[in-house]
This record gives C-alpha cells, structure tokens and sequence, in this order.
C-alpha cells in the first residue's frame, strides 16, 4: 500500500510525500477438485484356518472336522510341555482312538485314555518350543498313521504305525498336557481348493472414471495394519477432532520398532499442532467453541501423554486436561458428559454413564495414577460400574463395563463376562449382536426369487462394542475367544473409513 502525506506551515519548504510498503504473506494450500474418498475391503484368505487354544487347566481334546478329500493334516504347535493329537471317527474319543503325543519322548497309543499301551515310541528333545511355533504334520492314508515335522507329508517322518482296518478318521482332536497351555493353528484344506482364493474389490458407483486407485496389502494372521501413515490432504483433515485424533494414532501406535527420525518428529509436531487447533478456554477440546466433547478431550489427554515419549509436551497443558475430566465426576462415580453426544451415540443415559466411567478409568489408568486424586477418581468409577452390574444395558455399554472391570480386577467382572458372552452370541451360536427380524420379504411378489441377499449393515455401536469386547479377551489372554471378535472386526474395517472417531479406540 502506497500512503501520502501532504503537510504546511512555516516549517515545511513545500510538499513531502511519505512513502510505505506492507508486504503481508502466508501459505495456501490448494486442494484438487473433487473429494477424495477411501474404501475399504478386507477378505481372510485362509478361511479354511482354525485356532486352538488348549489351556493349562483341562486336559480335553477339542476336536475339528478331518478334511474331505486328503488323508492329512498340516498345523502349528507352540507349547512348552507336550501336546496329543487324537485321531477318532466320532468327535469323541473311544477304544478306536489313536493318540499321537508329541514331547521330550513322542508315541502313539491307541485306546479311550492317551496313557495306553504305546505302540511305537522316539526320543525328540526340543521338538516343541513355548517362544515360537513349530509345524508338523499327520497323515493316516495307505492305512498307517504317521506323523513328522515340516509342510510336506512323509518328510522327516518322526512316528509310524500301522492301523487297524476298522478305523475310520473324520475327526481330529488337539489337547496339551497338564500345566501346559498350548496354541494350535490348523489348515483344514483340500486338494481341488489348494490355497487359491479371490479378493474382489467393488468399486463405489460415485468414482469418478479413472480416477481410481488401488493399493492391495496382505498381512500374516489377522493383523489390519494400516496402509498408509497420512491420510488423504483435505480440508477434512483439519476440521474434525475426530480425524485429527485418528492422524496421530498411527504415528504413536506403530513405531514400537521402529526409530524416530527427524522427519517422523516433524510430522507429529504438524498433527499435534493441528489438534490443539480445537482446544477450548477452559481445557477441553470440541468441534465447535461452545461445545466440549468429552470423548474427545480423553482421546487428547491419552495422545498427548503418549507422544511425550518423541516430542516435548507442556505439563500445564497435561495437568489442567486432566484436571477439567476430574472435575467432571459426580459423587457416585459417573461423569457428565454432554446431551449432544448422547444424541449422537443413540445411547440410554445409563449406558452413556457407564461408558463415560469407562473411557476416564481406562485413560487415567493408562496415562498412571500420579497422587490421591487420581486414585480416588478411579475407584469412584470402579464402584459405580459394580453397581451397575445387574442393569440392562445395551451391547455396546455392556462391553465396556466388562472391560473396566475386567482392567481394575473386580471380583464382579466373572458377572458381566457371563453376560458379554451371552449378549454377543446370535443365533447361529457365533460372535456377533443379535439384529432385528428382516420383515422385507413382503417386498417380494409370491413366487418371485430372491436374486439379491440384502447387505448386513453393521452399526457403529456394534463396531465399538466389538473392538470393546476385543480388548477385554486380549487383556485376560484369552485368544480363544478373542479370535471370532478379531475376525468380526477384520471383515467390518470399512467402518473405519467414515468412522475415523473409532481408529484412536
């Protein structure tokens, strides 16, 4: 900007103009037009697996259906003592059941108990191992029962009988030795199936022509890592708390082995940056200027603390997040959080309590209790969740209780466990959340069929009550149980993609 100043008296021999640039800058970043938008798809390829956990406790076989067409398996073993395989004709063992036991001295018996008469013995120390998994394999065709260690069949053959021409195998069973827990992965396959399968990946019908893009990652076991470390550049990226939380997670979460470099302390940086964009006045965080969301603001203080580990964070900063939560409890132990995220969930007041209760006893916990306050907040939480033990909730609420009382070591987690399991079994007797009847076959003239299946939507409070139900397993070591939530999970992850609140959970 150009300015001119004009001036007269006595004391000015004429006009002087005074001249004067203002250079003003600042960075804009420009956007492609059009929004970008990601799909995603998630297919297990070996669908013919199955995992066996064997507890320490029980010596009982869990039996899994023999494979159709070959007379033969192939599994992974990981256990610190002895394992037994039993070959039967019934899912049951009897006087026709071969066992095979694998330890320090391998035999195969036959008989209703494994400790019979051993019909062929080998010494094979160091066979198993408790670190890492081992593979063997069993096979019963040309009518002698064999069994060695590696992928191929008849190599490294450790054991070998003879059968008798009675039996029939249509069921293995998989067990480990007193004291000893074992982990089975079995590969249930048959000759015309080999180990192809296909993944297809629909395209969503608003895609622009050409302008799609795929990425295809495969990952061993049932880990969903994520395909990129930055989301796509939108303006979406800074105007959701949600997504700026979700930004940071993989950074914070996936670089356990990996080393920081200046570039990853770089990125962080900009992201936390971009976080403390939705701070408020009185220390919380939320979307809008009036309205704190709570949820949010744990997510906050959870990151915050757990990216003190690569980059400086002011303690104020830590402490008066900390202190606006705490101030937030009720006496009974609840906490009050906001009518418009209630809304939002579709949630009873009660089951917003107790996931209010919930997510702080999980954070606080997590972040470590550093005085009295802190202590007292917590078993505030813990005796306002027991007291709730009893009370109907829903499945997302339930499974979250279960997991705070399961992460405090409440003697009242056996009580909401026995009700998680029954409120996450549909009616095929699998996980899952039991849906509404479809009564759409109205729609269908008589005597028409049905072309199409309608899709099963998946809610978001289901998603959450299952990555809930997931972390309380995880926390008790129990894999067994754990599995079928982690595959639920696993096929659903497309629920991520709209649901970038979720990622940070």
């Amino acid at each position: 900007e150009t300015c001119q100043v004009g001036g007269g008296g006595t004391d000015h021999q004429g006009n002087h103009s005074l001249v004067g640039s203002v250079v003003q800058t600042a960075i804009i970043t420009a956007y492609s037009e059009g929004l970008q938008k990601i799909h995603t798809e998630s297919a297990y390829f070996c669908a013919n697996e199955k995992m066996i956990i064997s507890p320490s406790n029980s010596f009982r076989y869990e039996f899994t259906p023999a494979p159709r067409n070959r007379e033969g398996i192939i599994f992974e073993v990981r256990s610190g003592g002895g394992v037994s395989i039993a070959l039967s004709r019934q899912q049951a063992v009897n006087q026709l059941t071969y066992h095979i036991v694998l330890d320090t001295w391998s035999h195969i018996s036959k008989g209703k108990h494994g400790y019979g008469v051993h019909l062929t013995r080998a010494k094979t120390p160091n066979i198993l191992s408790r670190d890492k998994s081992k593979t063997f394999w069993v096979s019963w065709e040309s009518g002698s029962i064999s069994v060695g260690s590696g992928f191929v069949f008849h190599i490294n053959t450790v054991l070998k009988w003879k059968m008798d021409t009675k039996s029939r195998i249509t069921f293995i069973g998989f067990a480990s030795t007193w004291t000893e827990k074992a982990d089975f992965r079995i590969w249930n396959y048959n000759d015309e199936a080999g180990f192809s399968q296909v993944l297809h990946l629909d395209v969503p019908r608003t895609v622009l022509p050409g302008s799609e893009s795929g990425t295809l990652l495969v990952n061993g076991g049932l880990s969903l890592e994520s395909i990129r470390q930055k989301g796509p550049e939108t303006m979406g990226e800074y105007s959701s708390l949600g997504t700026a939380i979700a930004n940071i997670a993989p950074l914070i979460f996936n670089t356990s082995n990996s080393p920081v470099t200046e570039d990853f302390q770089n990125q962080l940086i900009e992201r936390v940056q971009n976080l403390l964009a939705f701070k408020l006045n009185d220390s919380s965080f939320g979307d809008h200027s009036l309205e704190p969301n709570y949820w949010g603001t744990l997510q906050v203080l959870h990151a915050l603390t757990k990216v003190q580990t690569y980059i400086e964070v002011d303690a104020e900063l830590l402490t008066s997040i900390k202190a606006w939560v705490q101030r937030r409890q009720n006496n009974d132990g609840d906490f009050n959080t906001f009518p418009a995220e209630l809304k939002l969930d579709n949630t009873t007041h009660l089951g917003s309590q107790v996931q209010g209760a919930v997510e702080t006893l999980a954070t606080l916990l997590d972040i470590s209790v550093e005085n009295d306050d802190d202590a007292e907040c917590i078993l505030k939480a813990r005796f306002f969740l027991e007291r709730n033990v009893y009370r109907t909730l829903d499945g997302c609420s339930l499974a979250m209780l279960s997991y705070g009382l399961v992460l405090t070591k409440s003697e009242m987690s056996v009580i909401a466990l026995e009700k998680l399991r029954n409120a996450s079994t549909n009616e095929e007797g699998d996980f899952g959340w039991p849906r509404p009847p479809d009564n759409s076959d109205w729609l269908y003239e008589e005597g028409t069929a049905q072309t199409t299946k309608p899709l099963v939507v998946t809610t978001t409070k289901d998603y959450k009550a299952s990555l809930y139900t997931l972390m309380t397993y995880t926390l008790q070591q129990d894999l067994k149980s754990a599995e079928p939530v982690a595959r639920y999970l696993f096929y659903r992850s497309h629920v991520l993609d709209k649901h970038t609140e979720l990622v940070y959970t």
